[in-house]
């Protein structure tokens, strides 16, 4: 393939922001393009996999006599001479933009791409670079639309006008900006005046969700983005549609056990609430983002795995229960396992859930989890342990298609004469009783109305298509191209 049908994707080395962008890439090389693919080493296997060439963002970073880009970012948080910086630095500032701009430059020169794909996020230098080069470029947005800003920084405790003050102030920022208007001979704002972020912007922008999960934008912003000409395409979820036949072949018994339940019409449930709750750290996602949990990760799996075998191990008929319980020894408490009850250290999360359709599924909230079971139209329960969690635990009640879970909190909560796991453990049961109970119905029927929209909106295939419409028709890239037809 010529470098005429090349294109870059750069994003950071973030699964919620790496992920999504791979059935895109997979789609675009079975279209016949080249694609080349920057980011870290942890999703190497991933990105290749999609039939993508990898580079090593760090490789690129030490080839121009710098450090590794987390060291660099880093480095850059320090010079804001601020405590809170960690918080907006990374995604406002300027500094570490100034520094990995010029070197998208040199990268883009040698790859030599049509059409760069970049996360808006955390990679704008890419689209600094691709306009200084006058190259065609697309954002992809793994955040609920570009009213996402707002509402990041009131979880925060910020609002736009403090971060603009922030930035107006510090004098390594100011110069910062100062460099990048020389070097790309532009008037950019960089953050200082509002809407945030919208510099960071392209012409088309790609947005991973659907457009009735979107984070509002207030009508000034809008009007603004309306005016600079930019659009938001909201593709929905970007699921991964190759066939996964090695993921099924790890537990063949389990996905034999789906199809049975599944004829028999009989209730899955699956639960899964990530290996991060039962890891090294059990208190790690919980006190950095709940405030003073009472309880650790792993007491909340224990509590909700106690309960699960003691109430839906009763049911006539049984319900399918799936597990993935993470790979702790510790992992499950010292119970009897029902018979009904399947136990897993990991799964193929997406292919179980898209064989068992379950009649529940009970996760933490994450984001692609919360995605996935949304495209199958599977309610859900959710005991939220991370800032995005909780905002889809939110919206999972505010749009009928689950309940929220909350977590015991020695500041907020009275427990009576509860110790705060029977608490949690009375919650949580009374949870299943309303998403498994009379309205069970309304819950299933919301879920499917959500699941029909993720599929009419195109999702990585019409993704595809947009990125292609960028360039003239005669520049396209096409199956019959690629196959010499």
């Amino acid at each position: 393939m010529s470098s005429k049908s090349t294109i870059a994707f750069v994003f950071p080395g973030l699964a919620d922001h790496v992920d999504p962008t791979l059935p895109v890439c997979r789609g675009l090389v079975q279209m016949g393009w080249q694609v080349e693919y920057i980011c870290d080493t942890n999703f190497r296997d991933a990105i290749e996999e999609t039939g993508a060439i990898f580079h090593d963002v760090d490789e690129i970073c030490a080839q121009h006599g710098m450090k590794s880009l987390d060291m660099l970012i880093s480095d850059c948080l320090d010079s804001y001479d601020d405590s809170s910086a960690k918080t907006w630095g990374t995604k406002f500032g300027s500094i570490a933009i100034k520094i990995l701009t010029p070197v998208f430059i040199d990268v883009f020169r040698r790859i030599a791409p049509k059409v760069v794909v970049y996360c808006p996020i955390r990679c704008p230098y890419a689209h600094f670079a691709s306009q200084s080069l006058k190259l065609k470029d697309v954002s992809l947005l793994t955040k609920p639309g570009p009213g996402f800003v707002t509402r990041e920084l009131s979880q925060m405790g910020q609002t736009p006008s403090k971060i603009i003050e922030k930035l107006k102030t510090n004098t390594a920022n100011i110069k910062a900006m100062d460099s990048l208007r020389i070097l790309l001979d532009k008037r950019l704002s960089l953050n200082t005046s509002l809407p945030l972020f919208h510099e960071y912007y392209t012409q088309l922008n790609l947005v991973a969700k659907l457009q009735s999960l979107a984070d509002p934008l207030s009508e000034t912003d809008a009007c603004v983005f309306f005016a600079q000409g930019k659009k938001f395409e909201f593709v929905g979820f970007l699921q991964n549609d190759s066939t996964e036949d090695d993921d099924e072949s790890r537990c063949p018994e389990l996905f034999a056990e789906i199809a049975i339940a599944s004829r028999l019409r009989s209730d899955i449930i699956y639960i899964s609430m990530g290996t991060l709750l039962t890891g090294e750290d059990p208190d790690y996602g919980w006190s950095a983002y709940a405030g003073d949990n009472l309880l650790s990760g792993k007491e909340i799996c224990h509590a909700i795995y106690s309960v699960i075998f003691r109430e839906l191990g009763e049911w006539v008929p049984k319900p399918l229960v799936i597990l993935a319980v993470g790979d702790r020894l510790d992992a499950l408490p010292d119970l009897k396992i029902p018979e009904n009850c399947r136990c897993f250290p990991t799964l193929p999360q997406q292919q179980v859930l898209q064989k068992a359709r379950p009649s529940l599924f009970i996760t933490h909230g994450g984001d692609i989890a919360f995605m996935e079971a949304l495209s199958v139209g599977s309610p859900m329960i959710v005991c939220p342990c991370h800032r995005n969690d909780f905002t889809n635990a939110k919206c999972a009640e505010k749009l009928g298609v689950g309940v929220q879970v909350h977590v015991p909190c020695c500041r907020t909560d009275d427990f009576g004469p509860d110790d705060p796991t029977e608490a949690f453990k009375a919650s949580f049961s009374e949870a299943l009783d309303t998403m498994l109970g009379t309205n069970r119905r309304a819950y299933k029927w919301r879920s499917q109305a959500l699941s029909e929209e993720i599929r009419d909106s195109g999702g990585a295939a019409r993704a595809v298509e947009l990125i292609q419409e960028l360039m003239p028709r005669s520049k396209r890239a096409t199956l019959q191209s690629k196959y010499g037809i």
